[in-house]
């Protein structure tokens, strides 16, 4: 039997409320976090969160990654910015600092129809 002192929540809804930023509350001891269908337009100022592993932000305006990002959440493995504005290869950049990021979906985003990028170039993420 689990007392209700006892839960311990670990992935969080904050979707389809129209955030434009983050809150720390969110952040604090969360393994997942979902802000899907919000209005963020920068990915960053997030607080140290060493317990993130997942984080859904289809739907957002993501256009900016910030280089910090790695050292905000250095144990993400799952990012999903499916639907966002990302159209360079340069904005993917801060992700490569993230070594334990397995999964990255860019689903329809501008950077998605354009030309192939030469491996040379890809973001080389551990399998």
């Amino acid at each position: 039997m689990i007392h209700s002192h006892e839960f311990i929540l670990n992935y969080i809804t904050v979707g389809f409320h129209k955030q434009s930023g983050l809150q720390k509350v969110y952040l604090q001891g969360q393994e997942a976090i979902d802000l899907t269908d919000n209005d963020i337009a920068t990915l960053g100022n997030f607080p140290l969160s060493s317990h993130l592993t997942t984080l859904l932000l289809a739907r957002n305006r993501i256009s900016n990654i910030q280089p910090t990002l790695s050292r905000s959440i250095p144990n993400l493995t799952i990012l999903s910015l499916t639907q966002n504005r990302i159209s360079n290869l340069a904005d993917l950049e801060p992700l490569v600092a993230l070594k334990k990021l397995t999964h990255l979906s860019l689903l329809d985003n501008p950077i998605t129809s354009k030309e192939v990028i030469p491996p040379s170039r890809c973001v080389h993420v551990k399998s």
